[in-house]
């Protein structure tokens, strides 16, 4: 009799599941008669809405239905139900955002609520069993987890050769692209710095002047010593190139050094070399985004490593590493001294034996600022625009404005009209949820003390008034950081089209590739559409994906190791910078949490966690 209620218990969770994944379950009731009609046809209108037809639904429901059933007695798990109820409210929200432009797929009626919490329930039982067959498959398979190698090649890359075999494979397999789409890609930020740093434009702090400068510099050297500017492209992409195949390398020698499982070395080798054709082509770009995620995995590494190793009373490797980390993280990304404060603060909160490390750390980040407020004082360029950090409280007055413009005061009205150089109905015109640059197009590149406060205080007026308009607003502008099926601005492809010889402007830049036949980047290329058709393996194009990993990561490791969690202090930092952002699921700003993604799981694997190793103790005690 229990066999039977288990059984039944498993096919009623499958049916549901199947249900809510393959039918589009949430999606918005919008006939006129709604309100009108009793509650039992309504159901049966909302059920006919839905196909249950084909075969492929009855072999989707037998395959979800046996994982359920085999995993019947693994239920109670705290923090996987926590975690999976998460992923799942962000699922329905993300899907309502996507398909509404709102939030109506969950609170318009009550009816379309329950709909809802009914969706939820079914993604809640997909995400917690997807969880529970990973640990029950790692329990049977503890192979998987082994640390030693099992043949030659393994011995060689991991044990013999643990730093010059993952940079052979790594180097190699990029090498191709190297060659195919020599001298570099560029893209559209790096080409706007470039011609800020010819005079094409006026010289600002919107971009890192450092980075500016380096760019235009390699093409100034280029000029110089070769009179090409494809030669000074090069001058950039080449080493950066090498410096990311040396960082990732450095990167696979200390995950052996922690004693991760050998799979996990794999996965590093395979996602950072050329299996993921991802990496290979962003560590070639021109880009100020590719530096900054190379400086930051090393940073992390080196500082993960630090943790491992305990403290030493001589100036190790890492920790020159560390510091020389800190210095390219502040100086290539305008939030990197904020994701360096944050981390050394969290860090000493919880691991204050490091402080010597971590004050030296502090003081590498000042003296970059510092080197970077001077340079800039010194040349005589002006700060980027405030705009730039305000998108999220911009896009919500623009929201406000389109959907109450009744209740906006004459007294908010002319303070508005201040800040903004365009009047207000131009304002509400420019309004794009998914990317604040229209609205911050209008907004005054450098208002005085009282400008912001004045439109701070008209900000939060209106936010009591009605803050549902600014709760929607948020998240219809950062769902795509926590729901995986986005599809807008992911544009890992976008930093092809500037040197299709016909884009760059010929008086600014002469570029063109090394060979005119483009027959074996189109095959590159294509490889990059391709990876986005491949089932399952598709999603690591997906920026909600790596959000979700994160999430995982932080929530095992609060479950079983909270001392470490500090290590994941960085990639929250990423995270809460993508929110502020100024656009929705793009992938480039989710580059440091798709290059860092490898360490921190190699992180949760090895140690005192699944791959064994020192404890906390051991290694806080140095």
């Amino acid at each position: 009799m229990i066999k039977i209620n288990a059984a039944w218990k498993a096919a009623v969770k499958a049916l549901i599941t199947v249900w809510t994944i393959s039918g589009g379950g949430l999606f918005l009731i919008t006939s006129g008669y709604v309100m009108d009609v009793p509650v039992i046809k309504l159901f049966f209108s909302l059920l006919s809405s839905f196909d249950g037809w084909g075969i492929e639904t009855v072999f989707f429901a037998l395959g979800i239905g046996c994982i359920y059933y085999l995993l019947r007695h693994r239920q109670k798990s705290f923090w996987v139900s926590c975690f999976s109820s998460f992923l799942a409210l962000c699922t329905i929200v993300g899907k309502s955002y996507e398909e509404t432009g709102s939030w109506n797929c969950l609170f318009l009626y009550g009816i379309q609520s329950a709909a809802a919490v009914f969706v939820w329930a079914g993604y809640y039982f997909a995400y917690k069993h997807c969880i529970l067959l990973g640990m029950y498959l790692l329990e049977k398979r503890p192979g998987f987890l082994n640390r030693e190698p099992k043949n030659k090649l393994e011995a060689f890359l991991f044990e013999q050769h643990s730093f010059l075999g993952p940079f052979l494979v790594i180097f190699f397999c990029g090498l191709l692209w190297v060659i195919a789409f020599f001298p570099g890609t560029l893209q559209w930020d790096a080409w706007f710095q470039v011609r800020m740093n010819l005079g094409a434009l006026e010289k600002t702090g919107h971009h890192p002047v450092f980075s500016t400068d380096w760019m235009g510099g390699c093409i100034r050297l280029g000029r110089r010593l070769f009179q090409s500017d494809s030669i000074g492209m090069f001058l950039y992409t080449g080493p950066q190139f090498l410096m990311q195949c040396l960082v990732f390398s450095y990167a696979c020698f200390c995950v052996r050094k922690w004693r991760a499982p050998i799979s996990v070395s794999w996965g590093l080798l395979l996602f950072w070399g050329g299996f993921f054709p991802f990496f290979p082509i962003w560590g070639y770009t021109m880009v100020k985004d590719s530096i900054y995620y190379i400086f930051l995995v090393l940073m992390v590494t080196a500082l993960a490593d630090l943790f491992y190793t305990g403290i030493r009373k001589t100036i190790s490797l890492s920790t020159v590493l560390f510091w020389l980390g800190i210095m390219g993280v502040t100086l290539f990304r305008k939030e990197g001294r904020y994701l360096v404060a944050l981390t050394l603060l969290i860090f000493f909160s919880g691991c204050r034996k490091y402080w010597k490390i971590l004050l030296c750390g502090g003081a590498v980040c000042c003296l970059a600022v510092g080197l970077e407020y001077g340079y800039m004082a010194y040349h005589s360029i002006p700060a980027g625009s405030t705009g730039e950090s305000l998108s999220v409280p911009l896009l919500q007055t623009a929201r406000y404005l389109k959907e109450h413009p009744e209740d906006v005061t004459e007294e908010e009205r002319e303070i508005l009209e201040r800040v903004f150089t365009a009047d207000l109905d131009t304002v509400v015109n420019s309004y794009d949820p998914v990317i604040s640059d229209g609205v911050k197009a209008y907004f005054l590149a450098h208002p005085t003390g009282q400008d912001l406060a004045d439109y701070f205080k008209v900000w939060m007026q209106q936010l009591c008034r009605h803050p549902g308009t600014y709760v929607q607003t948020f998240l219809h502008h950062i769902h795509g950081y926590f729901y995986p099926n986005v599809h807008v601005f992911q544009n890992y492809r976008a930093h092809f089209w500037l040197l299709d010889g016909k884009s760059c402007d010929g008086n600014a830049l002469d570029i063109s590739f090394g060979f005119e036949d483009s027959s074996m980047r189109s095959i590159l290329e294509g490889g990059l559409y391709l990876w986005e058709k491949i089932p399952v393996l598709g999603m690591l194009l997906s920026p909600g994906l790596y959000v979700y990993i994160l999430l995982g990561e932080c929530t095992y490791l609060a479950a079983k190791r909270k001392k470490e969690i500090v290590l994941m202090a960085p990639a929250l930092c990423i995270l809460a910078v993508c929110i502020l952002s100024p656009v929705n699921a793009y992938m480039r700003y989710v580059l440091p949490l798709m290059a860092l993604m490898p360490l921190t799981l190699s992180w949760c694997c090895a140690g005192s966690g699944i791959g064994g190793g020192l404890s906390t103790d051991e290694k806080l005690r140095g």
